[in-house]
């Protein structure tokens, strides 16, 4: 109304002063010539009797003047009647009027604003947790007209960062007034899973970074399930699959609450990768981490990376995995759990090397994981030895140095491909040793063995351990190197890794030949073929300890070998228990029988089966436990000095 009144004042005014223009004119004219003369001196008398193109040029000029004034009063009426319309036009402004006594509408001073408190704001749906301020648009509305944020109010919000109920404020800016508030819920995402373990089968739902599992029990996680919880603002899923013993690596992902892993098959999983997809996946990242065993705790992998072991043959045994905002820290010790390696996957490294050949030089193919480097049966030395780690990912090395002819053994230790040894000197090899580094040393062993000359191959040494001879004068030949995970068994016999005297080397070959002879079922028990291919308890000894050098005199049965023996080198006591015994005695009952005690309570003998060549029943020549011999009459024990 108070619009229309100010448009109406306008026209008006516009109206009165287009009808009047000539009385308009006259009256100012008149006006103007009468204070004219005055100003002059001139009487009225000469205004009427003076010349009268004078005066009505005058009175043009005059009215001239007048009409401006007035085109000037009307225009500036005319411009405040606009802009009062103006002002009446832009949304949400109102100016205060009053009603002059004509009914012509004037501006007032006082301008009046909206009240915010009486708009509505829209409704806000539920939004994701961030890490971040959450600061949502806002519709807001009054008498159904939408107000204009930074124009007619200001939002502020509060509680808006982490996940729960936040507010968000509408406040005036002048000349409107008041303030209008409104609540909207900030949701994080539900990330839950469930494991089967060894013995006892599937677990319930864990969440948001719980451990599933066991730890300390060495139970194998066998299967695995995982999915998103529901009310999440943001579509999406996860996917995810396992690495599983035998065979490796899933074909295909599995897909929210589907079962990864195997059942009823007794297969430890080894790794596992996770994924998000969709929406989500661009505001969040999925962590995850496993307990593994012989390493514990391992660190967080993300987004699909390998975490677990690979080459290891390790287990898990637990998992955690929580969602984190893009760009937010990784998680640290949740459930005051912290991780004992910082890597999220360890993988067995090869170890790779090649050798320096007398004749050949150095080898083109570098050999790999226990692979025979060198040469066998041709009695050719080895002067020089390149070791080095490739692929896994540990942040390890790999250390070594040997002993070479004329110089001993060399002061620094070699690393990670460089060559320990001589070139061109033709200085023999004679022993070596190896050692890993960094995070290899604590969750890997490095086992080497070497062929020496006359003493063949030797037992495995491994972790620094010396392996070959000392003092003897005897050329490596060959050499074999693996990496296994710390803890594994050797890859084979360990004994006589290291050889520093005679005496060593003769009963590492002795009982070497005895073995071999038990493993070999052509030979079996026999008094006529005694000497081969068949042999009975004597030949057995006497046989083996020929093959390693050892004099024997003239020993050739029970009867005469404890005099043969004691006149070359051996010393003799009586038996009382197998606690007295060391590796490589012989144990002796003369006219009667004898055995070669091998340690580790197990004995190589040879006793009497059915008559015919080679062994009928695998146990008429072998390597037997001690206590399930059958034989307990010994007299004597044998000992090489």
């Amino acid at each position: 109304m108070r619009t229309n009144r100010i448009v109406a004042a306008a026209l008006s005014f516009m109206l009165a002063v287009s009808i009047c223009p000539v009385l308009a004119r006259a009256d100012a004219g008149e006006s103007a010539a009468l204070e004219g003369a005055q100003l002059s001196g001139t009487g009225v008398d000469s205004l009427t009797q003076g010349n009268p193109t004078s005066v009505e040029e005058s009175g043009a000029a005059q009215e001239t003047d007048a009409q401006a004034n007035v085109d000037a009063n009307r225009d500036s009426n005319l411009g405040d009647a606009t802009a009062q319309e103006d002002v009446a036009m832009t949304p949400y402004a109102e100016t205060g009027s009053s009603d002059d006594p004509n009914g012509i509408s004037t501006p007032s001073d006082t301008e009046t604003g909206l009240d915010i408190a009486k708009a509505t704001v829209g409704a806000i749906p539920d939004l994701p947790y961030t890490g971040k301020a959450v600061e949502p648009t806002l519709e807001v509305e009054l008498e159904g007209k939408r107000l204009v944020a930074g124009t007619d109010y200001n939002v502020t919000y509060a509680n808006n960062v982490d996940a729960g109920i936040a507010t968000a404020t509408v406040e005036a800016i002048a000349p409107n007034t008041g303030s209008v508030s409104v609540s909207y819920k900030i949701v994080s995402p539900t990330l839950r899973y469930k494991v089967h373990v060894q013995t006892y089968g599937d677990q319930d739902w864990s969440s948001d970074g719980k451990a599933a599992g066991t730890s300390g029990e060495s139970k194998r996680l066998e299967g695995i399930w995982m999915e998103l919880g529901e009310g999440f603002p943001l579509a999406g899923g996860i996917h995810y699959r396992t690495h599983v013993q035998t065979y490796g690596w899933e074909n295909d992902w599995k897909d929210s609450g589907q079962r990864s892993g195997t059942v009823g098959e007794s297969k430890r999983l080894e790794a596992i990768q996770v994924e998000l997809t969709g929406d989500i996946a661009q505001t969040y990242d999925v962590y995850y981490r496993v307990h593994a065993q012989h390493a514990g705790w391992l660190g967080w992998a993300k987004n699909g990376e390998n975490a677990g072991t690979a080459g290891m043959s390790w287990r898990l045994e637990a998992i955690q995995a929580v969602l984190v905002p893009k760009d937010a820290e990784a998680p640290q010790n949740i459930d005051n759990i912290e991780s004992v390696y910082s890597g999220a996957f360890i993988e067995r490294p090869s170890v790779t090397y090649h050798t320096h050949v007398q004749t050949y030089g150095w080898e083109e193919e570098w050999r790999a994981d226990g692979a025979e480097s060198g040469t066998s049966g041709e009695s050719k030395r080895l002067e020089g030895l390149e070791i080095k780690l490739a692929g896994g990912t540990l942040q390890s090395g790999i250390e070594y140095r040997t002993h070479v002819q004329t110089y001993g053994w060399e002061e620094d230790w070699r690393a990670d491909g460089a060559m320990s040894g001589t070139q061109g000197e033709s200085k023999r090899l004679e022993a070596m040793q190896i050692r890993l580094t960094g995070d290899a040393e604590n969750y890997l062993d490095v086992w080497y063995r070497v062929h020496a000359q006359t003493a063949g191959w030797l037992g495995w040494a491994k972790n620094g351990e010396e392996a070959g001879t000392a003092s003897l004068s005897k050329r490596l030949e060959a050499l074999q190197i693996v990496v296994l995970p710390k803890g594994s068994p050797a890859p084979g016999p360990t004994d006589n890794r290291y050889i520093t005297s005679m005496r060593d080397l003769y009963i590492k070959n002795y009982l070497a030949a005895a073995v071999a002879i038990a493993d070999d079922n052509s030979h079996g028990y026999s008094q006529e073929n005694r000497w081969g291919p068949d042999y009975d308890c004597s030949s057995l000894v006497v046989t083996s300890l020929k093959a390693a050098g050892v004099p024997v005199g003239e020993a050739t049965y029970t009867g005469n070998l404890w005099d043969n023996l004691l006149a070359n080198g051996w010393s003799s006591f009586g038996f009382i228990s197998m606690a007295q015994l060391q590796p490589s005695d012989i144990l002796l009952t003369p006219n009667n029988h004898t055995e070669f005690y091998m340690g580790d309570g197990k004995n190589v003998r040879a006793l009497p089966g059915p008559q015919a060549t080679g062994d009928q029943t695998g146990l008429e020549i072998a390597v037997v436990d001690f206590n399930t011999n059958g034989w307990r009459g010994w007299t004597y024990v044998l000992r090489l000095n």
